[in-house]
């Protein structure tokens, strides 16, 4: 889901630019771009200014998964707001753990269906 969201937020990227930012080796990186092809989430494109690279885009179900993922946590965070208005700073901790809870059930009934 992080490489997604970095290619999303870029709009394209080369494996590189994602290997640096994701810290992982090029050998890794290609592995993942290879298993993020073969799911249909990404497309590698040629590099219009250098022949040797490409660029990754997000494809139709890598653009869904990433919208997906943004709506969970945002119904996550605005649900436990809602239980949590009028909490204070010190119950920082409770609130985020609460939070990981909601998208940890979210994942699970995702998962399940």
């Amino acid at each position: 889901m992080l490489a997604l969201n970095f290619i999303n937020n870029a709009g394209e990227m080369t494996p590189k630019e994602l290997s640096a930012l994701l810290e992982i080796t090029t050998g890794s990186m290609t592995a993942m771009v290879d298993r993020l092809e073969a799911a249909a989430l990404v497309t590698r494109n040629p590099q219009p200014t250098d022949r040797r690279s490409l660029l990754l885009t997000l494809a139709s179900a890598g653009r869904h998964a990433t919208q997906w993922a943004q709506d969970v946590f945002e119904n996550a965070i605005a649900s436990v707001c809602q239980q949590e208005s009028n909490r204070e700073a010190a119950a920082d901790a409770a609130f985020l753990a609460t939070i990981a809870e909601a998208l940890n059930q979210a994942a699970r009934l995702q998962k399940a269906a």
